[in-house]
């Protein structure tokens, strides 16, 4: 089956290659001359013209604040699957604006970490996929997701269920960096070590060692900062303001003063 991935950076290239490993045919697009110079030197199909690529499924791997002028590039494309990191209902405002496109859209968000992109989507915790149709489409990449990682749980569900998902995710982790970053201060003022209390507190089963490993820095790369400020831009929509995570990005910003 053919597959044009539209952005080729860490999401793309590891979003191929799961492909790839599979068996698919996969050809790579994006406006950055050095990353498909790149390509073409490590042998890999690459696409000069979107419009000329007619692809059983193109999956969108750029930044979200592209995201919607790569949909108007796409012309009568069977299924396009969205990778991006968006706000809930964003994807059933795009459904509406491209409605005479008719093309399925699926909302498949990653959960990768940029160092291990290629090791973590390989293997997986969990697949979310994210539509708000049964359409031949949607059930036939289930199915091939399934037969990829047929002992990974897929989680099938509609598009803006799949949106939160993927915030709430990096919400949680920055929070618990943030959380033991203020267990941290605290400790250096009374003089404890603070790495002798984290090892102590996460052997209980219940407690994630997320964060405790890393007490003094704060939470970066490209996704947890933005998608925390997403998450809270989205609490402050729909309920007014955000407490929790509001101070977690607060201590963020403190750590990153230090």
């Amino acid at each position: 089956m053919k597959h044009l991935i539209v952005g080729s950076g860490t999401v793309g290239k590891s979003t191929g290659t799961m492909l790839k490993v599979h068996g698919e045919d996969v050809t790579y697009y994006d406006v950055n001359a050095d990353i498909i110079l790149e390509l073409k030197k490590k042998g890999e199909n690459v696409a000069t013209n979107i419009k000329t690529e007619m692809p059983m499924y193109t999956w969108i791997c750029t930044p979200e604040l592209e995201l919607e002028q790569v949909m108007k590039t796409l012309l009568k494309r069977s299924v396009v699957i969205i990778r991006c990191t968006t706000q809930p209902k964003t994807i059933d405002k795009l459904e509406k604006q491209f409605s005479k496109s008719k093309f399925t859209i699926i909302h498949l968000p990653e959960f990768l970490k940029e160092v291990t992109a290629i090791e973590d989507t390989l293997n997986p915790d969990r697949i979310i996929i994210g539509s708000n149709d049964c359409s031949t489409e949607s059930i036939e990449l289930k199915y091939m997701l399934k037969k990829f990682f047929p002992n990974i749980p897929i989680i099938y569900t509609d598009t803006k269920t799949s949106e939160m998902s993927k915030l709430t995710a990096n919400g949680w982790l920055g929070t618990q960096i943030s959380f033991w970053n203020e267990i941290k201060e605290v400790c250096d003022e009374i003089g404890i070590d603070s790495q002798i209390v984290s090892n102590a507190v996460t052997l209980d089963k219940r407690i994630s060692k997320y964060g405790s490993n890393m007490l003094g820095k704060p939470y970066g790369g490209k996704c947890i900062p933005k998608d925390v400020k997403q998450l809270i831009e989205t609490i402050c929509k729909w309920i007014g303001k955000s407490i929790l995570l509001k101070s977690v990005d607060d201590v963020n910003k403190k750590m990153m003063k230090k």
